[in-house]
């Protein structure tokens, strides 16, 4: 089961959206369908683990690849579609986790405490 903060999940998966071919938008919104129904996928240290509710069968599967038969076609499977969110999701809230310091107030902030430092330690 997935616990998201669905707010930073809209916007992955708008943005993976726009720049989507209408294939992999369909692919997108049935990923989005089964993440959002969460007893059918655990995160993995690669990837995600998929128990299928169409097929009834379980797909360990990343960004760059999947088992399933549409993958072996070499198409584009909802369940890489799946796993490319979660990696961008993940990305992204390790993006919005950065502190971000604008450059004028790290230096007054580093002059305050030089300042304090020499108030201390002469």
């Amino acid at each position: 089961m997935l616990l998201m903060n669905q707010a930073v999940f809209q916007t992955v998966v708008a943005a993976a959206r726009r720049s989507a071919s209408p294939a992999r938008q369909r692919a997108i919104d049935k990923a989005v369908a089964a993440i959002e129904a969460e007893p059918y996928i655990d995160a993995t240290g690669s990837g995600l683990l998929i128990l299928s509710p169409y097929s009834l069968n379980i797909y360990n599967t990343a960004g760059t690849g999947c088992e399933c038969i549409a993958a072996g076609f070499d198409r584009f499977c909802w369940h890489r579609a799946a796993a490319q969110l979660w990696d961008a999701y993940k990305a992204e809230l390790a993006r919005l986790a950065r502190p971000t310091l604008d450059p004028a107030a790290a230096a007054a902030a580093l002059r305050l405490a030089q300042r304090r430092a020499m108030e201390i330690f002469g």
